[in-house]
């Protein structure tokens, strides 16, 4: 039976009122905002944003298991929350393969259809990611587990009897449309195997040292049928890869295995592009949890980014670009022997602590002055984003931001509480001009943290030496728009899905910007001037790095335009002399004239690349020592050694 046609629509009671008459269980789940901030209590701290139900006393207690199709139930669950995205509980008889976006998505997906075979065309749907959710039907009786990665492979999850999965006209970060309409097709034979608990238990148990789980696959030492051969080598080279051998490792181990497991060994040519497929996919981590001694530093790193006193305009700065590394070094990172390894650019960086991208340059360079982080960009090809470490602090890294005098500890009654992990703060970061801006956005920090504080308690936890002062400056215009209220003797957020609909309103007002000018009788005066929101200004930034990553994509394709390598061959080889040495950088050496003549051809002057002579001399230079064809380095006397045997060249052309 296919399901209503949605997509056009945003209407979505009508539509889940269709998918109950249809004999679709459907759950409300929460539904995303403009910024596609999830309606739920975590906010941005949210990992499926839109995506899980909501929960009501007595009809919405037990997540998808609540799931009905009796239209008053419906009724009342949409008329409580009208933009609700829509869950659909998956029927018995039913399996749903959902693919991410993406080289671990479709990527990952076509190559579970070359081991298990092409799919037929069934009912598809666009998810909001832009991935596809394929709908099959399955022979009754036959029971299929959900699970992610289930393949292992990354990006292609199983949804079965039970799960649910979101629904058109439903919203997330875009909107879900059916793709592909008409009923879902059967299944084939094959994927219904590799899917199957009798498959699994009779030839594909898990192995116990790999996080994959093995389908269609032969078990270590068994002899490979013709029907396994490619899916078990394509494992045993993702298992190799796992496990930290290199490409030539990998492939001579699955060589081996061919060689002698097989019973119909393949070609060369076809487990070389087994293993080279196996290997674009990355290592995964043995756990989902994050490691232990991951959580050991990055708790250390909290317990210092709450001790800190972030003083004036750039500490405010830090602390939030710290806050934003270490949220992504709890969920990401790795462990390394000085800390903990994250992998982000200073563009994305920059967007997630609501600062400019020079100005994260300009924060990570006083980081690593102070020892809290550093770089790790070695070998890193340009395609790829750079990388941070931040420093373990019990190896002696130093405090992030300016520590605290003895007469300026936290007091007794504020050190005492509890306070949550900086990852999971669901104050957003704030731009410096707005109506709340990163001063004012430090008491907000403070009282999620706290729960509620008098003022006294939050001038010492922030480091204002008069309570007046911060009264004044943060605390009236912070209550003035809603984000804290006064609770008895001290200050509190409002609820939490308040004070997300608050956040998200200051976030999208406009700020009014003040302008100086000179006026015609020559005085200075300041003009109010139609400003934009924080949002405006997100996607102003989003739109300005997209173009400069297109222009630097655009630039890394011209560098890397064919260019013949250069000549490695024995020196008399290149120069024609009887020495087997490198020419030294010397105006008056015929050796010189002789290699640049040699290899003249391997490194040609292109058009707009250099502007002049001593441009070309110098990278000439530079590309001749490089590769060994030059002793020493390109210094500005080799570099004008070359420039006079480049025009000594061209004489002898003319």
């Amino acid at each position: 039976m296919s399901l209503p046609e949605y997509g056009k629509s945003n209407n979505k009671l009508d539509a889940a009122l269709d998918y109950g008459a249809s004999g679709r269980r459907v759950i409300p789940l929460h539904s995303t905002n403009a910024r596609g901030l999830c309606s739920c209590s975590k906010g941005t701290a949210c990992s499926q944003p839109g995506k899980h139900p909501r929960y009501e006393t007595g009809t919405l207690e037990n997540g998808s298991k609540s799931a009905t199709t009796d239209p008053e139930i419906i009724r009342g669950w949409w008329r409580r929350w009208p933009t609700a995205n829509i869950g659909g509980v998956i029927p018995d008889d039913e399996v749903v393969i959902d693919i991410d976006r993406g080289r671990y998505g479709f990527g990952s997906f076509d190559e579970l259809q070359h081991v298990h075979g092409e799919l037929p065309e069934t009912e598809t749907t666009l998810t909001g990611r832009g991935g596809q959710q394929l709908r099959f039907k399955i022979p009754a009786g036959v029971r299929v587990n959900s699970g992610n990665d289930k393949f292992g492979l990354q990006g292609v999850d199983i949804k079965a009897a039970g799960s649910y999965v979101v629904l058109p006209p439903s919203i997330t970060e875009g909107p879900y449309e059916r793709q592909v309409s008409g009923p879902p097709v059967q299944l084939p034979t094959r994927w219904l195997e590799a899917l199957s608990e009798p498959q699994r238990a009779r030839s594909a148990a898990p192995r116990k040292d790999s996080g994959r789980v093995s389908l269609l696959r032969a078990e270590p030492g068994e002899i490979i049928a013709e029907g396994m051969r490619n899916s078990t080598l394509f494992f045993e080279a993702l298992d190799g890869k796992d496990r930290g051998l290199d490409y030539a490792e990998v492939l001579a181990a699955v060589r081996e295995a061919n060689d002698t497991r097989c019973v119909d060994p393949l070609p060369d040519a076809e487990v070389d592009r087994i293993v080279s497929s196996a290997m674009r996919y990355p290592a995964r981590r043995r756990s989902r949890e994050t490691p232990p001694e991951v959580l050991a530093i990055i708790g250390e790193l909290e317990r210092l980014w709450w001790a800190s006193s972030w003083r004036g305009v750039g500490g405010k700065t830090e602390r939030d670009v710290l806050r934003v590394l270490i949220t992504l070094a709890k969920r990401y990172g790795t462990l390394i022997p000085a800390g903990v390894r994250v992998s982000v650019s200073v563009r994305t960086l920059a967007l997630a602590a609501a600062t400019h991208y020079v100005t994260v340059s300009k924060v990570l360079k006083r980081l690593r002055t102070r020892m809290v982080l550093r770089k790790d960009d070695a070998d890193r090809p340009d395609e790829h984003s750079g990388a941070v470490v931040l420093l373990d602090p019990r190896q002696g890294a130093n405090t992030p931001g300016h520590p605290r005098s003895a007469g300026e500890e936290m007091p007794s009654s504020v050190s005492a509480l509890s306070r949550p992990p900086v990852a999971d703060l669901r104050t957003p970061c704030f731009r410096w001009r707005g109506h709340v801006g990163k001063g004012r956005a430090g008491v907000l920090y403070a009282l999620e943290a706290f729960e509620e504080l008098t003022a006294d308690e939050l001038a010492e936890v922030l480091g204002w030496s008069r309570t007046r002062d911060l009264r004044r400056k943060y605390l009236e215009p912070l209550e003035s728009l809603g984000l804290i209220e006064i609770s008895g003797s001290g200050y509190r957020l409002p609820d939490a899905e308040s004070y997300a609909v608050v956040v998200e309103e200051v976030r999208a007002a406009t700020v009014d910007r003040k302008v100086r000018r000179t006026s015609a009788e020559g005085r200075a005066v300041v003009l109010i001037v139609d400003g934009s929101s924080e949002h405006e200004r997100e996607q102003a930034d989003r739109e300005k790095h997209e173009e400069q990553r297109r222009v630097r994509e655009e630039r890394r394709r011209q560098y890397r335009s064919p260019r013949p390598e250069p000549v490695h061959e024995e020196p008399r080889d290149i120069s024609g002399l009887p020495e087997a040495k490198p020419a030294q950088a010397d105006p008056a050496d015929p050796e010189l004239v002789r290699v640049l003549r040699a290899n003249l051809d391997r490194f040609p002057r292109r058009s707009g690349e250099h502007a002049s002579e001593r441009a070309y001399a110098s990278w000439l230079v530079g590309s001749l020592c490089a590769y060994g064809l030059l002793i020493g380095k390109p210094t500005p006397e080799r570099i004008a050694a070359v420039e006079l045997a480049l025009a000594e060249l061209v004489e002898v052309a003319a």
